[in-house]
């Protein structure tokens, strides 16, 4: 019942915070927050858990948010069902293409998956008669679920917010299991754990698309609630960022990707004067992490906490 009590807290402060704030642009900002929290656990459980360093979960993201805005704007599809299909296709894409790039270790695998983004973003550009091309996509109808349309950032925050901890949910349910004991020992000596006789390519095929799956559904959302995207989503610097949001706030946590996701996210808002230097902004906060705090915020946190007792 104690382990219960943050998780239950935390979702107490979600529900109020609209409350709190009425009216406010942060509700915006924690909107888009909610979104990336989404994509980030499924980053989270493929490099923290099963050890594998992915540069493409951006182009799932984008994957997803074409899928779901191009099925629904263009060809009418019920909003659920596009959903449903972008992430069955990126499913797809993700088994189709990890099948083979998985069997490489470290920088190998790094390049691989991203030479998968560069081919996404340039499909994406090149099929400028369904995708819009370099301009993006416009006029993304709002999310329809059971006649209800989504129109109010309130509306969007609670359905992705409760979204986004089932995702936690499962996603920890998931670490919890025999999947994630197995995930941690690929991610520890993978020769050692191929001699325990646990399947190397199943678990690691399962990361990347429990992964992909997430970065599409959390695509979706986005493409629905922003009403505009463009192929810039699956920028190299946007799956860097992601995996900055999983080192900064504590690889392998859970309450780590919501750290890292608030804080990543919030400073663009914070310092909206400094845009032009975004990209070196976030290439200094991953360097002093890895030099200062490579587990994260909340390894910090814990090492305070286990110096104090006794």
């Amino acid at each position: 019942m104690k382990r219960a009590i943050p998780y239950i807290l935390f979702a107490l402060f979600i529900f109020l915070l609209p409350v709190l704030m009425p009216g406010s642009y942060w509700i915006h900002v924690l909107v888009i927050i909610g979104t990336y929290v989404i994509a980030a656990t499924g980053i989270d459980l493929l490099v923290g858990f099963a050890g594998q360093l992915s540069l493409c979960q951006a182009s799932f993201f984008t994957l997803g948010a074409y899928s779901s805005a191009v099925l629904v704007t263009r060809y009418h599809f019920d909003h659920l069902a596009a959903m449903v299909a972008g992430v069955v296709s990126t499913a797809i894409v993700a088994y189709v293409v990890g099948a083979p790039v998985l069997r490489l270790k470290g920088y190998y695998l790094a390049i691989a998956t991203l030479g998968v983004g560069l081919i996404i973003q340039s499909l994406l550009v090149s099929l400028a008669e369904y995708t819009g091309g370099p301009d993006g996509f416009r006029d993304i109808a709002p999310l329809k679920v059971a006649g209800f349309i989504f129109k109010s950032d309130v509306e969007y925050y609670y359905l992705i917010w409760i979204i986004a901890m089932l995702v936690l949910l499962v996603t920890r349910n998931i670490v919890n299991s025999r999947v994630g004991r197995a995930m941690l020992a690929i991610r520890g000596d993978d020769v050692a754990a191929a001699s325990m006789g646990i399947d190397i390519a199943k678990y690691k095929i399962q990361a990347f698309i429990i992964s992909a799956v997430y970065a599409s559904l959390a695509g979706s959302l986005y493409a629905h609630s922003n009403s505009f995207i463009s192929p810039q989503l699956a920028d190299l610097s946007n799956s860097v960022e992601m995996i900055i949001i999983v080192v900064l706030g504590g690889i392998r946590t859970i309450f780590g990707v919501l750290i890292g996701t608030a804080i990543m996210k919030s400073i663009p808002e914070l310092l909206e004067s400094f845009l032009d230097y975004q990209m070196a902004i976030t290439g200094i906060i991953l360097i002093l992490l890895l030099l200062y705090m490579p587990k994260g915020l909340l390894g910090i946190i814990r090492q305070i906490n286990a110096r104090r007792a006794p």
